[in-house]
């Protein structure tokens, strides 16, 4: 006779279970079991790992790059993609932009723990505005990026392996891959964006202020915002640049959105201060930080502070404001170039 399984009744705060619901509504978990199910085993798996060694959502892998015998076929995908979001293709004159809805005060959900995906989302949804001039509707908008973002992923991969680049640190990562249904699912309802069934903006473009989605005669649309439109407009290393790119965001980009964020989501760049003071004085590894990172909120579990802890370190490094040291799979965080940036208002 096979083991039988247990059923817990389980009290869980309101945040939470908001949560949990939205997960559920945008697809990625079929019920609040499998849902159940997949925290007891990261937590499971959390508590028997090594306490010092890097975990999955510490750096995300990218998967594998194509194989020899698809890259051609990927290659001219990808250059067709290039065209069709070059900034040539964006007449910012004719975008009409919404006004912006703040829903977070900061930091951002930790999911979201890149910047490029935001990128591509609003050079997106600029270039489909740019022919429609007003609103898009919401589906053609994430289905036509979450394809282009997919494109890119394959093309980054390989630049990821041909520079050597180590797990955490790569271009392509946060990207969808576009064998995986699955995959971009997630990229479409963590960056890209949902709405929920109170009709509550979900994703990363919103909680940063690019995008306004809302429901109308013509059903879910999505527009930017002033700012969105902005970031749009600055050139990307990925999306503009001749040559192959060894960063993912300019110069321009990152003190961009530093700005937006000082300006209008106070919450990240304190929690950014916050990280860059614990490093300097030598909480400087994962689990070091998770302990400090769980003091910002008290409502929120170990498992809740590692996955912030986790985001806002993968923005602050495609921000450039910490870096990454090595020993063996131990890995160890440093800030970068923080008394200039302190000094110059930035942060």
């Amino acid at each position: 006779m096979g083991i039988m399984g247990r059923k817990y009744l389980v009290d869980i705060p309101a945040h939470l279970a908001r949560r949990t619901d939205a997960l559920i509504d945008s697809g990625d978990y079929e019920s609040v079991s499998a849902f159940a199910r997949a925290a007891f085993e990261n937590q499971l798996l959390l508590h028997a790992s090594n306490e010092e060694t890097i975990l999955v959502d510490d750096a995300p892998d990218t998967g594998t790059a194509p194989t020899q015998e698809s890259a051609s076929d990927d290659e001219q995908a990808i250059d067709s993609w290039r065209e069709a979001l070059s900034l040539s293709k964006l007449n910012a004159e004719s975008v009409e932009t919404a006004e912006a809805e703040p829903i977070t005060d900061g930091p951002i959900w930790g999911q979201f723990n890149k910047l490029l995906p935001i990128k591509i989302g609003v050079r997106g949804l600029a270039v489909l505005q740019s022919d429609e001039g007003g609103p898009v509707p919401l589906e053609e908008f994430r289905k036509i990026v979450g394809e282009q973002a997919s494109q890119v992923r394959t093309h980054l991969g390989r630049l990821d392996d041909a520079q050597g680049r180590r797990r955490g640190e790569k271009m392509a990562a946060g990207l969808p891959d576009g064998s995986s249904e699955k995959s971009v699912r997630r990229y479409r309802n963590h960056f890209l964006g949902s709405l929920d069934s109170d009709g509550d903006m979900r994703g990363a473009l919103a909680e940063m202020g690019f995008v306004r989605l809302y429901v109308d005669g013509d059903g879910e649309m999505a527009s930017l915002t002033d700012a969105g439109l902005d970031f749009a407009e600055i050139a990307s290393p990925v999306l503009d640049g001749k040559d192959e790119p060894t960063m993912t965001l300019s110069e321009d980009e990152r003190k961009f959105l530093i700005r937006h964020m000082a300006e209008n989501i106070p919450g990240e760049i304190e929690g950014m201060r916050q990280i860059l003071d614990w490093i300097e004085n030598g909480h400087n590894t994962p689990n070091k930080l998770n302990k400090k990172v769980a003091t910002m909120n008290e409502e929120w579990s170990e498992k809740m502070a590692k996955t912030m802890r986790t985001g806002l370190l993968g923005r602050m490094y495609d921000l450039r404001l910490v870096e990454r040291e090595w020993e063996g799979i131990r890995v160890t965080y440093s800030s970068k170039d923080q008394e200039s940036l302190i000094a110059s208002g930035e942060v």
